[in-house]
């Protein structure tokens, strides 16, 4: 596409015609006449797009997935996925209630990575926590491994602790563990989730991007989480955004983070739910 652009913008082709919407180079996101140059849906004789929806769209997307979807700007290089603090400042700790309905959300590693087990209260304004974070030794262990069985425990202690309606889990490197959970806790509670599916994670990842940025969402502090989503850098696909590390191979984890997206993403699932089986009551 990118090329098209360049060869219509050079003008040498008289039997290539370019028309091109964008807001000038520069310009602010809130800035209504910009969004006016790009978006010619928004102006008279018959305007299908609305001013207000740009507004909400724009406090819900990133700055530059904003800047190219909606304001016709090509913006290149990797990106920070969520504005720098904004994470933290969402800290409000407290104490999940025994029995509480919950959500639990398994990404995990064979060695080098981290592990994590996140948890997440079920309702419209989901409060996030770590319950199991497992991460290798700074500096690292030449054949450091995961200790699986104190994972295999700590999600055992979660179900006795919660009333965890689901564990989601990432099947790669650990399926003889899933398989194990399901038999013990229920297979319908033990479900898998496959971060590599991209039409899967794409959503998830927009929702909890949104709860954040909107404030509507909460969690423990836990600055190792915090660190996790530093780290995330976001990754453009035709689905949406996605998180990855900012290298290949790169030291900054991001697990917990990853985590923390599926545990939300079904907990949504999960408040809907409810709320589906209460209209019918």
């Amino acid at each position: 596409m990118w090329s098209l652009i360049e060869h219509g913008r050079s003008g040498d082709d008289p039997s290539f015609y370019l028309k091109e919407y964008a807001a000038p180079d520069g310009c602010a996101i809130d800035d209504r006449k910009a969004w006016r140059e790009a978006n010619p849906a928004l102006c008279d004789p018959a305007p299908f797009l609305a001013e207000d929806a740009m507004a909400s769209v724009m406090r819900t997307l990133r700055e530059p997935t904003f800047r190219q979807l909606r304001l016709g700007q090509w913006v290149t290089g990797s990106e920070t996925w969520l504005p720098f603090g904004l994470w933290r400042e969402l800290a409000s700790p407290r104490v999940v209630g025994p029995r509480e309905k919950v959500v639990l959300a398994f990404d995990g590693s064979a060695s080098g990575d981290s592990t994590a087990l996140i948890g997440s209260t079920i309702g419209e304004r989901p409060y996030v926590w770590v319950e199991g974070l497992w991460e290798a030794p700074v500096p690292y262990e030449p054949g450091w491994r995961v200790p699986r069985a104190d994972v295999d425990q700590a999600v055992a202690d979660a179900f006795t602790r919660y009333n965890v309606i689901e564990l989601a889990a990432d099947p790669w490197g650990w399926r003889s563990e899933l398989e194990t959970w399901a038999k013990r806790h229920g297979e319908r509670k033990v479900i898998e989730f496959n971060t590599a599916h991209g039409q899967r994670m794409a959503p998830a990842t927009d929702r909890i991007y949104q709860l954040v940025v909107s404030g509507e969402i909460s969690h423990d502090g836990d600055e190792r989480m915090a660190s996790h989503f530093d780290h995330c850098v976001a990754r453009p696909t035709p689905m949406g955004d996605l998180v990855a590390k900012d290298k290949r191979n790169s030291p900054r984890k991001i697990d917990a983070a990853v985590a923390a997206i599926i545990a939300v993403d079904r907990a949504a699932f999960h408040t809907t739910k409810s709320k589906r089986v209460a209209s019918f009551a």
